[in-house]
């Protein structure tokens, strides 16, 4: 294939008399791409020349390339025999799988040429040499790559230069795993500059523990370490394990970026009708404290009852617990019954415990009704009231903490006669009162009322009428 275009532009300016540019384009055994404009003086352009497994007449004398700065060899790293090592060869004595040359140029440097040449001299080592020329600054680089598969691989790398800001940079990379439990990497970083040497860590590891003969079952195990030379960022660590079974799971987690450290444990219970949610975690900085911390959530729909509950635990300024709740529990059973309950819990004295409570229940085919109320308000407030009606029975009985009334019972009668709705009922309050009422209601008169009331062997006795 072969592609190429020139093109010219004369103008009467001086010093801009001729400008061009060319477009150069050959493939055939070599690989040739030239892109270049030239305007007065200034050229930029780029211009690359290469070739697969080279004959004789495009191998470069090996004094074109950069001494053997160590990589050589042993890939960099501290592999083993049979990665690295043996009688295999080395990259100078095998022959190139590719090799190039390019030269550039551009607005704020000079011509910068190069030469880069790859050697396969083993089944799975490639070796990497390039050369790098920009004014009186030469660049040298040597790699070492072993690939075995995407999860088994090693890279040595040397770079070196004439230049003082950055004369040396070494890293070594290793990748060992397997496809269904282990794999680590580690990356070793070391840079010079200014005679001075700058190290940089790396390394992350993830496992996997298999519990029993069920598929994905087991424990999951993720860790990552980083260490530079700046105070800012010196380390940081991560460690993340997790235990998966069917419907349960439980974690820890633990981060440490410099003085700042976070762990949180957790568990997870999940299935078509339960979920569970518990979590705990400390932090510690220098900006922030949290001794401890509790967060756990559940929805319980496994049984005719359901439930849904919050809990939250922190510490206060005295380092003591303050405990959040919110529950509910509730029961619809159709129009026969219903029953719902909650509880509110919190720091404040004066609503540290609150509990209410709903319950309606009857049986149409024997004409009875019953309802119970509950509430309490921490240890000041608590009132109880449960309500029957049965046929033409009517029972109250309210039980409350307060002074002024502890407990009302009513036992009365509600019935039809005369065309009239008439309520008889007698009501005790607290054993010391008693209340003699009847009460009636008719087309004439909407409100009939009589009351007569028995304190301490005193009683009065009055009559409301037309009341409406």
């Amino acid at each position: 294939y072969d592609l190429e275009y020139r093109g010219s532009i004369f103008m009467p300016f001086e010093g801009f008399r001729e400008s061009g540019a060319v477009a150069k384009f050959t493939y055939s055994d070599q690989f040739h791409l030239e892109i270049a404009a030239a305007v007065a003086k200034v050229k930029v352009g780029l211009k690359v020349v290469s070739m697969f497994r080279p004959e004789e007449e495009f191998v470069l004398s090996e004094s074109v390339y950069c001494a053997d700065m160590g990589v050589g060899g042993n890939g960099g790293g501290d592999g083993d025999s049979d990665t690295n090592g043996g009688d295999r060869g080395t990259p100078k004595n095998s022959s190139p799988l590719w090799r190039a040359m390019f030269e550039l140029d551009t607005l704020y440097f000079p011509t910068a040429t190069g030469h880069i040449k790859i050697v396969n001299y083993d089944q799975h080592v490639y070796s990497t040499t390039a050369r790098l020329q920009l004014n009186v600054i030469n660049v040298c680089l040597e790699d070492l790559f072993t690939f075995k598969n995407i999860l088994l691989m090693e890279n040595g790398l040397m770079i070196t230069s004439s230049h003082p800001l950055v004369s040396e940079i070494k890293s070594t990379l290793k990748l060992d795993g397997k496809r269904t439990s282990d794999t680590a990497a580690r990356l070793d970083l070391k840079i010079v500059s200014n005679n001075n040497t700058f190290k940089y860590d790396m390394s992350g590891e993830y496992q996997f523990q298999p519990l029993g003969n069920v598929e994905n079952e087991g424990i999951y195990s993720l860790s990552y370490r980083l260490t530079t030379p700046f105070e800012a960022l010196d380390h940081c660590f991560f460690n993340f394990h997790v235990q998966a079974e069917k419907y349960f799971y439980s974690s820890n987690m633990t981060i440490d970026v410099v003085d700042n450290r976070i762990n949180m444990d957790g568990t997870l219970e999940i299935d078509e009708h339960f979920f569970g949610l518990t979590t705990d975690f400390i932090v510690a900085s220098p900006s922030f404290t949290l001794p401890f911390c509790h967060l756990s959530f559940t929805k319980d729909f496994s049984s005719v009852e359901k439930s849904v509950s919050i809990i939250l635990k922190y510490p206060n300024k005295k380092k003591e617990a303050e405990h959040f709740e919110l529950g509910t529990t509730w029961h619809f059973g159709g129009e026969e019954y219903i029953k719902f309950s909650g509880n509110v819990i919190t720091a404040f004295k004066e609503l540290d415990n609150l509990q209410a409570s709903f319950l309606f229940s009857s049986e149409p085919e024997d004409k009875e009704y019953s309802v119970e109320i509950f509430f309490k308000n921490s240890h000041n407030i608590e009132l109880q009231l449960n309500g029957k009606i049965q046929m033409e029975n009517i029972y109250l009985h309210i039980e409350s903490s307060l002074d002024q009334f502890r407990e009302l019972v009513m036992n009365g009668t509600l019935k039809e006669q005369d065309g009239k709705l008439v309520l008889e009922s007698q009501v005790s309050l607290d054993q010391t009162v008693r209340m003699d009422l009847q009460i009636s209601s008719s087309q004439g008169v909407p409100l009939f009322m009589i009351a007569r009331m028995t304190d301490n062997r005193r009683w009065h006795q009055g009559e409301v009428r037309d009341l409406v």
